[in-house]
């Protein structure tokens, strides 16, 4: 029985057809009469296993990237003493070029960031509120009292100093240039202009070196990350996240490794006035995919999804999505710009009316216009 046991498992894949009633002198007749005539079948070739990629920040010294970061945020506050919600939606678009200089003793690296572009648009009540586009006629500035300080923002560089990790450590020119914005802003300005450009919120800038993994990952692996971040008005927040790597693919024409995260928000329990319901934070969720190329150390693209409801007082319900892209890469010695397939494309604030639809679009044809909404998601994985 053993015998046939073992011939059976080994001739499987040749008598897939055959019960295990047969005897073992009807297998052996069998193939006594096809002897010299049936070849030797190789098994089935196992898919083989992807081995560990590391997804690292490296700066790479003499290249020269230009990226893109874009924000729009949609809020709708409820006050109960008043008869409908108030909407209000802020688009926020900036490009940097990173200039990769040289190394750091002790490791790191020394990063001369320059803004290039700097664009911002409010509305409340599907209204116009306030917009801003460096790229536009400056006499145009006299209808946003923003305007004179964003001004400023273009052709600045700062020295960022990163340590052996990709995170930055320090900016040299960060207190001046704080120093240069509020000049001459109006007071009611000022407050805005210190909190969106401190030393801490300028190293936000450059694409994240924080929440990539701390060793090489396979396919379907997993790691945490949780960070704390202030939103003004709702105060420190607590964002808890999850990422999955789903393998290599092909992503803006580089070979990429493809993360996806969930996670949640929360916040502290706070005390409010005596008598009052303390304010909580519900239906907190982040959603993002990333793509991060190893061979150039640096994310290609990435979005990300946050929304959340914070009561209190008023109600408050905010849903946001980030995007960052890598545009162009080149070396500081001169050549070619490799210019990135299809990130050329910008998001769009729903139009300026009072029946404005909620959502983003984008201009150009990289990704399909479902793709870029806020109730939406990033393009689907391949």
């Amino acid at each position: 029985m053993n015998t046939l046991v073992r011939f059976l498992h080994r001739s499987l894949w040749l008598c897939a057809g055959l019960a295990l009633s047969f005897s073992l002198v009807a297998c052996k007749k069998k193939g006594e009469a096809g002897a010299g005539t049936a070849g030797t079948e190789p098994p089935p070739e196992q898919p083989k296993e992807e081995p560990p990629v590391e997804i690292k920040v490296n700066w790479q010294v003499g290249k020269k990237l230009v990226v893109r970061s874009e924000l729009l945020q949609e809020m709708e506050v409820s006050n109960p003493n008043f008869p409908t919600p108030m909407k209000m939606d802020s688009l926020m678009s900036r490009d940097l070029s990173v200039a990769v200089l040289k190394d750091r003793e002790g490791g790191g690296r020394e990063l001369e960031v320059e803004i290039l572009a700097y664009k911002t648009e409010s509305k409340a009540a599907g209204r116009l509120t306030g917009i801003f586009d460096s790229k536009s006629d400056p006499k145009s500035d006299i209808t946003n009292r923003n305007s004179a300080p964003l001004r400023k923002l273009i052709g600045v560089k700062l020295k960022y100093l990163t340590d052996p990790s990709g995170k930055v450590d320090r900016i040299e020119g960060a207190p001046e240039l704080l120093t240069k914005l509020v000049t001459g802003a109006p007071a009611t300005v000022q407050p805005g202009l210190r909190l969106m450009f401190s030393e801490e919120s300028l190293k936000q800038l450059l694409p994240a070196a924080t929440g990539l993994p701390e060793k090489p990952v396979k396919p379907t692996e997993t790691w945490p990350f949780t960070t704390t971040t202030a939103i003004p008005p709702f105060g420190a927040l607590s964002i808890e996240v999850t990422n999955t790597f789903k393998g290599m693919e092909d992503h803006a024409g580089r070979k990429c490794a493809a993360i996806d995260q969930t996670g949640t928000i929360t916040m502290p329990a706070r005390t409010g006035p005596a008598g009052a319901t303390p304010p909580t934070i519900e239906e907190a969720t982040v959603t993002g995919q990333t793509w991060f190329d190893p061979a150039l150390g640096i994310i290609v693209e990435s979005f990300g999804d946050m929304s959340f409801t914070f009561k209190g007082p008023v109600t408050t319900t905010v849903k946001a999505k980030a995007v960052t892209k890598l545009l162009q890469v080149s070396d500081l010695a001169g050549g070619g710009a490799q210019v990135i397939p299809g990130a050329d494309t910008r998001m769009t604030a729903p139009p300026a009316s009072a029946s404005a639809p909620t959502g983003i679009a984008a201009e150009g044809v990289a990704r399909p216009p479902q793709a870029m909404k806020l109730d939406g998601a990033a393009p689907a994985r391949k």
